[in-house]
């Protein structure tokens, strides 16, 4: 029953989604995305792309390890550092990019930092060329992280007052967005 409300939640989260994606992708000019966590990975389930010279592998449905990724960082800002020790027992991560955090206990600090804002960037995080900004999305009576919207733009365009603008119409999408899923209630045990 839990794995149907998830994927019933995650359903949901797409369809209301992908307006919000659209809209952000016209009014930014960048490719966007939502995403989900499922587990240890996490999973794209809404994207809107602006043709253009910017090359991204990432599909519907793509899986990336959710501790090396921005998005990941920001799908586990609920999660108690018990919890995160539980997901990664390792004494190591596996890294990715010299970005990717070594350690759980490292992983926990970034995401405690993250929190102290309203979005997470950083260029060539994940892959070389590629930046990232990614802003939660929150659901359920409780307000938990649901899902994260993020915008992906060149390494070479980044500068302070670009990525600026592109925050507050993420920011204002995310708040949007969440504003319509207060119905949407994580279960005790949700990987979202």
């Amino acid at each position: 029953m839990q794995l149907g409300f998830e994927l019933l939640a995650s359903r949901e989260l797409t369809e209301i989604g992908r307006p919000f994606l659209e809209q952000l992708r016209d009014a930014t000019g960048c490719s966007c995305n939502l995403v989900v966590r499922d587990g240890r990975s996490i999973v794209y389930v809404g994207r809107a792309v602006q043709p253009g010279p910017l090359v991204n592998t990432v599909q519907l449905g793509t899986r990336l390890p959710a501790h090396a990724t921005l998005f990941g960082r920001v799908l586990l800002q609920d999660t108690p550092f018990e919890a995160l020790q539980a997901l990664y027992p390792e004494e190591y991560l596996h890294r990715v990019t010299d970005k990717t955090p070594a350690t759980v206990g490292d992983l926990y600090r970034l995401i405690q930092a993250d929190r102290d804002h309203e979005y997470v960037f950083d260029a060539d995080y994940y892959e070389s060329g590629i930046a990232t900004l990614a802003v939660p999305v929150f659901g359920g009576y409780d307000r938990k992280v649901v899902g994260a919207l993020g915008i992906t733009i060149s390494s070479k365009n980044v500068n302070p007052h670009y990525i600026e603008s592109l925050a507050a119409k993420a920011c204002q999408a995310s708040r949007e967005l969440s504003g319509l899923l207060d119905h949407i209630v994580p279960t005790a045990g949700s990987h979202h």
